[in-house]
């Protein structure tokens, strides 16, 4: 099973209002594994690991929500499982 880490670039209102945020999208979207809203070179990242490819509608939520968020990348990790019956 492959899970997802989707990026998205976030405003400092957003950093600010994290928990807020955290709570609704886990609600929303139970697929979420964790959350993460991180600064990176000067610029802050929200960080969302996933079961599903769920970024645009991750982006209308949040824009929903009165908050903007752009989509930056999705990384793909294979579960320990999947390398474990392949190795």
């Amino acid at each position: 099973m492959e899970k997802y880490i989707l990026s998205f670039r976030a405003t400092l209102k957003t950093l600010l209002d994290r928990e807020n945020i955290s709570l609704i999208l886990k609600k929303r979207f139970p697929q979420i594994l964790s959350i993460s809203l991180d600064l990176d070179d000067k610029q802050f990242y929200l960080r969302v690991n996933t079961n599903e490819r769920i970024e645009q509608s991750i982006q209308q939520y949040i824009l929903d929500y009165g908050q903007r968020i752009s989509f930056v990348s999705a990384v793909t990790i294979k579960s320990d499982i999947d390398q474990a019956a392949t190795a």
